[in-house]
């Protein structure tokens, strides 16, 4: 992922965050491709929300039906543009 890609998504993760997120965390988590470390960046209760999404099977799909989600993930796995 080039800088460019990589700094516009972190703005707009920080952005919609509500400033729930270190975004200093964020980014050096993004930097080495460290899912884990961006999790454990989110306060207990976002964690908790994140965790019942991702145990939902439909969330999961209409989360993937979102072209902004399918960028971030691909451009997070190493695809970016």
């Amino acid at each position: 992922m080039d800088n460019f890609d990589k700094n516009k998504i972190l703005e707009e993760i920080g952005k919609n965050s509500g400033g729930k997120i270190d975004m200093k965390a964020l980014s050096q988590a993004a930097e080495k491709k460290d899912a884990k470390a961006i999790i454990n960046s989110l306060n207990e209760e976002d964690k908790e929300k994140l965790k019942r999404v991702l145990n939902d099977k439909e969330a999961i799909k209409n989360l993937l039906k979102n072209p902004k989600i399918t960028d971030i993930i691909g451009n997070f796995m190493g695809g970016g543009k």
